[in-house]
């Protein structure tokens, strides 16, 4: 209390991680200009009454994160003129009826992360300039029908997370000028259809997650101005067809992961402004004719992950506003040919995992608008002419996991402006040069193939030169597909994955000089070319990862100037020199999940500018002396799961830079006093599962930055406190599965509130 009678001028006040755990009587009361006081994150058990008698100038008081048990019910007698309170997440379990019966000017009130099981009638009565009640993440059960009683200004309530089962019909009934509502993730069952009566204000209404089977009718009757209904993640299976009469401005309904199987074709009679509708993973198996009639502002409609087989003719037809139109997800295996003809805006279309095997030809005709098509994942076997004829602002298009087997050679003839293309085959018997050639704005191809024999030819891209990106998968290629590439010469990225590849020869990428990303992943390389990667300076990023590569040969990258990542890892390298890693600006290398068994050290002597470095999942033994001394700016080093039996000196030299260190699931017994000493700037120190019994205090003394110490599952029995009391950043310090005392676990626990 001394402290703050030093401070009579003081007017905010913020106590943050002190450790307090009582607030006496009159602490703060010499500190009569205080406006704002901040308790956040101690340890505070005990409030004492009339703590706060002396600031009745008091405007903002927040306390939180605490363990308040009880509250004096004269606590906030003294602060007549309070503007904004909250007590979040500091135990409070009862509020006393007399709480706020002097605090008749909060506007702002927080209770919330606590444990209230009760509101008692009349709580709040006092509080009439109220305007924002949050109650979020208790445990109330039940609300008394005048819990809110008088609280004529509150605009917002907000009351998730709690265990409220039912609702009082007339609960709400004095909130007349609210305008949010949120009562979700609740357990309520049912909804009386007076329950918003009178709330003529409110715009905004929010009952997700809940148990609510069904929206009687008449529901939003006498809150007209409610512009967004939502009800995501209830337990709904029937809506009755008035039940969202009235709505003239409802403007997003989000009935999202409910049972419905049924929408009533007069459901949204009144809602002409709608402009979001959002009926994702449901059981509705059909859309009929009247539902959207007159919903002509309706921009954006989701019926993703459904049942739907069937969707009426006209059913659509009002809907000329309609954006995006997503049916992803259903059974449909038919769709008339005037279905979206009077889609004139429609951008966006999707069709994807359904059981559509043809499209009429005229399908498409009206959608001029159109700029995404995706019809992924259903059953196509023939691509006919003119099935996207007229779509000529069409950008992407998605064909791939279907069973084509045939592509008429007209099919894209209208696609101008398209400029990506996902294809699938599954057994084409045609694919002609032509197939591509009015795709003039083209610049990404992705190619999915699922059969043996090659389906490309030299010249299928010779008319395309402008295509930038290029991904074949599971496409069956030979040496002599790389012809096929050879004419992109504009090609930015080159993806081929999952072929029969065996090796890469040098005139596999000759004319691609380019090219900044090659991704070789998971093929069936073996043999890599010293030469394969000549000419190619401008290369940023390459992958090798998941080959068969047993070998690499000496400068076999040295022409990469330009390469700032490399992907070997998941190969079967059992050495690798200094040679093959003559790339300067190299920042990050992957080289785990080899086989390597020892580094030379002058391994890193010609990429000195590695800011990452992964080694982890070899048979590495032991660190050469002076391995890392080059690499000044590493950043990242991974060595996990390797068989490292210690740690020295020298290991680490250099690493001036290193901010984390991953040595996990290796055999280290102990780590000397000085194998730390290099790395200055050590943010993180993985250290799990190792054969640690004993470490050098030491050891951590040039380590001033460590945030997070890491020491699970090892063999450690003696260990304090102050082994760690110079490291002031050090906050997260994990010990599980060691053999420490328990004393000694508590004690490292209530140091290290992350532990």
């Amino acid at each position: 209390m001394e402290f703050f009678d030093q401070m009579t001028g003081l007017e905010k006040l913020t106590l943050a991680y002190c450790q307090i755990n009582k607030l006496p009587r009159r602490i703060f009361s010499a500190a009569r200009a205080l406006i704002e006081i901040v308790l956040h994150a101690n340890t505070i058990t005990t409030v004492e009454e009339n703590v706060f008698s002396g600031n009745e100038s008091l405007l903002k008081l927040h306390i939180t994160k605490n363990k308040i048990n009880v509250l004096p019910e004269t606590l906030f007698d003294e602060l007549s003129g309070i503007f904004e309170l909250s007590f979040h997440n500091v135990n409070i379990r009862n509020v006393s009826l007399n709480f706020f019966r002097q605090n008749n000017n909060l506007q702002i009130l927080w209770l919330r992360d606590n444990k209230i099981e009760f509101l008692p009638n009349g709580i709040f009565e006092k509080l009439s300039k109220l305007t924002k009640l949050t109650l979020e993440g208790n445990t109330i059960i039940e609300l008394q029908e005048n819990c809110f009683k008088n609280l004529k200004n509150l605009k917002h309530l907000v009351l998730p997370k709690n265990s409220i089962k039912s609702l009082p019909y007339d609960v709400f009934f004095d909130l007349k000028s609210i305008i949010r509502l949120n009562i979700s993730n609740n357990l309520i069952e049912s909804i009386d259809n007076r329950i918003l009566n009178g709330l003529k204000k409110m715009a905004i209404i929010n009952m997700d997650q809940n148990k609510i089977k069904e929206l009687p009718p008449h529901l939003f009757v006498h809150c007209p101005k409610v512009a967004y209904v939502s009800l995501e993640h209830n337990e709904i299976k029937f809506i009755y067809p008035q039940a969202f009469r009235g709505l003239k401005y409802l403007k997003r309904i989000n009935l999202r992961q409910n049972n419905i199987t049924l929408l009533p074709p007069s459901m949204f009679d009144d809602n002409f402004e709608l402009k979001y509708a959002f009926f994702c993973n449901n059981r509705i198996r059909h859309i009929p004719n009247e539902l959207f009639e007159g919903l002509e502002q309706l921009r954006i409609l989701d019926f993703t992950q459904n049942l739907i087989k069937t969707i009426d003719n006209n059913s659509l037809k009002d809907l000329t506003s309609l954006h995006t139109l997503t049916l992803e997800c259903n059974e449909i295996e038919t769709l008339d040919k005037n279905i979206f003809n009077k889609l004139k805006s429609l951008a966006t279309l999707n069709l994807r995992q359904n059981r559509i095997k043809e499209l009429p030809n005229e399908i498409f005709k009206n959608l001029e608008s159109l700029t995404l098509l995706n019809l992924s994942k259903n059953n196509f076997t023939v691509l006919p002419s003119g099935i996207f004829d007229n779509l000529i602002n069409l950008k992407k298009l998605i064909l791939c996991e279907n069973k084509i087997e045939s592509i008429n050679p007209d099919a894209f003839k209208d696609l101008k402006n398209l400029e990506r293309l996902t294809l699938g085959f599954r057994n084409i018997t045609n694919l002609e040069r032509r197939t591509f050639q009015e795709l003039v704005s083209l610049n990404v191809l992705n190619m999915y193939e699922e059969i043996e024999r090659e389906v490309l030819f030299e010249d299928i891209f010779s008319d395309m030169n402008q295509i930038k990106i290029l991904c074949l998968h599971f496409i069956t290629m030979s040496g002599s597909s790389f012809n096929i590439v050879h004419k992109l010469q504009n090609l930015k990225e080159l993806t081929i994955q999952n072929t029969q590849l065996t090796e890469l020869r040098p005139e596999f990428f000759s004319s691609l000089q380019t090219l900044k990303n090659l991704d070789l992943k998971n093929n069936n390389l073996i043999n890599v070319h010293q030469e394969t990667f000549s000419g190619l300076s401008n290369l940023e990023y390459l992958s090798l990862e998941e080959n068969n590569i047993t070998e690499l040969h000496n400068d076999m990258f040295k022409e990469l100037k330009n390469l700032r990542e490399l992907k070997l890892n998941k190969n079967k390298l059992r050495m690798i020199s200094s040679d093959v890693l003559n790339i300067p600006e190299l920042e990050l290398l992957h080289l785990e999940d080899n086989q390597l068994e020892e580094l030379t050290s002058d391994l890193f002597t010609k990429c000195t500018f590695l800011t990452e470095l992964h080694l982890s999942n070899n048979h590495l033994t032991d660190v050469p002396c002076n391995l890392f001394l080059p690499l000044q700016s590493l950043r990242t080093l991974h060595l996990k799961n390797n068989k490292l039996e210690r740690i020295t000196g020298e290991t680490f030299k250099g690493l001036r830079s290193l901010k984390c260190l991953y040595l996990d699931k290796n055999i280290i017994q102990n780590i000397s006093s000085t194998a730390l000493l290099q790395i200055k700037s050590l943010q993180k120190l993985y250290l799990v599962e190792n054969h640690l019994q004993y470490f050098d205090p030491a050891c951590f003394s040039a380590s001033l930055h460590l945030e997070s110490l890491d020491l699970r599952n090892n063999r450690l029995r003696n260990l304090n406190l102050a082994m760690f009391e110079n490291l002031a950043y050090l906050t997260k310090v994990l010990l599980d599965g060691n053999p420490l005392p328990t004393t000694i676990l508590e004690t490292f626990k209530h140091k290290y509130s992350q532990y």
